[in-house]
């Protein structure tokens, strides 16, 4: 039976609560350690609530794994589009780097809608 795509409710957990912050298989070795040094501080009472043993630190592993090698074939496709946009020539990497600024760099003055005008106003418009 598995939990939310992972082996276990507790290898889920343990994904919730570091996962975000892997780059590497490093850091889940780094989570293990903490993990295992936090357990055993906790009263051998509420250790007896915690399946520790269940958490499944290879499928950990293998997750970050294929993060990287996602990473990396993202790394090498904006090198391969840096390559290719080098042998550009000047006008056509112009158009690419403008293309992507904005294209007034005055922020205009938001618009009150709420406030009612004020008497001179009503009476500039009289006139």
């Amino acid at each position: 039976m598995t939990y939310n795509g992972w082996r276990n409710r507790e290898t889920w957990l343990i994904n919730v609560w570091f996962g975000d912050n892997w780059e590497c298989v490093h850091d889940v070795e780094n989570t293990m350690e903490f993990v295992e040094e936090e357990f055993e501080k906790l009263p051998t009472w509420v250790q007896d609530f915690i399946d520790g043993e269940a958490i499944d630190w290879d499928g950990l592993r293998q997750h970050v794994r294929e993060i990287e090698k996602e990473n990396n074939f993202v790394e090498k496709q904006i090198e391969r589009a840096t390559a290719t946009v080098k042998t550009w020539p000047a006008w056509k990497r112009n158009i690419l780097v403008h293309s992507s600024q904005p294209t007034n760099s005055n922020a205009r003055t938001p618009v009150n809608n709420t406030t009612p005008p004020s008497n001179q106003e009503q009476q500039g418009k009289g006139k």
